[in-house]
C-alpha cells in the first residue's frame, strides 16, 4: 500500500518515507510522516510514503527489519522503473528512520533524513556513518528514543547534520 504525491513525474527528486514501527501501530498515516511529507513536498521532492509489510493493506508480515529493508528498496527500484532519472531522498521516522539508514547502504541516495533514529534499540546501539548526507531530527524530551544517544552519533559524522528539537517529544 503506497501513497504518492506528486504533480508530475519530470521531477528529479522523489522523497521515499518510511513509518513507525509496525508493532506499535506506526503506518503510513502517521502524523509526524505526514508531516515530514508536507514539508518534503513544499521543499520540491515529490514523495512517496507507504506501508512496511503487513501494515494496512500491504501483504506479509513484520520481519524484524529484513523484509521492511526490502520493502523500502522495492519502492525506490518502482520509482526508478518509472523515472529512471529520479534522484532519491530517504526518510523516515523512528524505525522508518532506521530502514531508510540501513537502505541507504544498498542503493544510490542522494540525502537521508531520519527523524528521531532509534540508535538505542533494535540492535542500532553503533550504526555505522552513513553513506550520504544525513539530517537527523531529534526532540531533545523524548519518551521512547534516548535523545542523548542520538546526539552523540550524530555527532561523530561531519555528514550528519543534526537539528535539536528543545522540549520536543
Amino acid at each position: 500500500e503506497a501513497q504518492l504525491n506528486c504533480a508530475d513525474l519530470d521531477s528529479l527528486r522523489m522523497a521515499i518515507i518510511g513509518h513507525p514501527h509496525a508493532l506499535h501501530v506506526g503506518s503510513m498515516q502517521n502524523k509526524v510522516v505526514h508531516t515530514l511529507e508536507k514539508s518534503l513536498h513544499q521543499w520540491g521532492a515529490h514523495t512517496l510514503r507507504f506501508n512496511f509489510r503487513g501494515v494496512g493493506n500491504s501483504q506479509g508480515e513484520y520481519d524484524h527489519g529484513r523484509g521492511e529493508v526490502d520493502d523500502l528498496l522495492a519502492m525506490v527500484a518502482w520509482t526508478r522503473e518509472k523515472i529512471p532519472e529520479v534522484r532519491i531522498l530517504l526518510a523516515g521516522f523512528s524505525f522508518g528512520a532506521y530502514i531508510a539508514i540501513k537502505a541507504s547502504r544498498l542503493t544510490e541516495t542522494l540525502q537521508l533524513i531520519a527523524v528521531a533514529p532509534p540508535v538505542n534499540i533494535l540492535g542500532f546501539t553503533e550504526p555505522e556513518q552513513p553513506p550520504c548526507p544525513c539530517l537527523v531530527i531529534q526532540g531533545n524530551q523524548d519518551e521512547i528514543i534516548e535523545a542523548d544517544q542520538v546526539f552523540q552519533w550524530a555527532e561523530k559524522y561531519s555528514n550528519i547534520s543534526l537539528l535539536r528539537m528543545d522540549d520536543a517529544g
